[in-house]
């Protein structure tokens, strides 16, 4: 887990062991599905918030104009309730690694080299329909990009909540209540989609550029 060769937040490389069996979702959690659990009352319903974020809807998919896009906006806690409400759980930072890079440690889900084009990851400045729009595409729109298992969108697309909080990996958690982030997004450089990438961000905030998908124990 891990890479010497990334950001400071990013190392050192590390040997981690996953003490159980899980699965992870193909694809990030949906606008259609959020929204069901929306009108059960187990979820909160989506907006844009956080220190210094405007309290507002805009940049949220819409579960009725964009059913298949992801649920983006969300905080930590809102897609922990929502995985909960699926009998589901956020994956550890060590799980949705894993499942991004592979047995063979690869810096992108599909290999070696950076994204080339949308068809491989929803991210900033690559050539195809994702280069000029605003916002996320619907999920599975890189179907060039799977990972080793067959899951989609772990690069790009939109970031990805998991359970843990953020701290250096050679010491303790931060008290600051930044959780982490993973696999870069729309909106920012390729380099951000690669599978050791973290991004510490205030757990209680979201946007624009901020999704999740589940997992469970088998």
């Amino acid at each position: 887990m891990g890479t010497d060769h990334g950001g400071r937040a990013d190392g050192p490389a590390h040997e981690v062991a996953i003490q159980r069996g899980f699965s992870i979702d193909r694809t990030e959690v949906t606008a259609e599905a959020y929204a069901a659990c929306v009108e059960q009352g187990a979820c909160t319903r989506r907006i844009v918030h956080g220190p210094g974020i405007a309290d507002n809807d805009f940049g949220c998919d819409d579960p009725t104009e964009r059913p298949r896009y992801p649920a983006n906006c969300v905080d930590r806690r809102q897609a922990e309730q929502y995985c909960a409400f699926v009998g589901k759980r956020l994956p550890t930072e060590a799980e949705w690694e894993y499942a991004a890079r592979g047995a063979d440690g690869r810096p992108f889900p599909w290999g070696d080299e950076p994204p080339a084009a949308c068809a491989t990851a929803v991210v900033a400045s690559v050539p195809g329909a994702c280069a000029h729009r605003v916002g996320p595409s619907e999920v599975g729109s890189a179907p060039d990009g799977k990972s080793p298992f067959g899951a989609l969108d772990l690069s790009g697309n939109v970031w990805e909540w998991v359970a843990d909080p953020f701290g250096p990996y050679d010491g303790p958690p931060e008290s600051s209540g930044r959780g982490v982030l993973r696999g870069g997004s729309w909106d920012y450089a390729p380099t951000t989609a690669r599978t050791t990438y973290r991004l510490p961000y205030m757990a209680n905030a979201g946007n624009a550029s901020t999704g999740f998908r589940c997992a469970k124990d088998d």
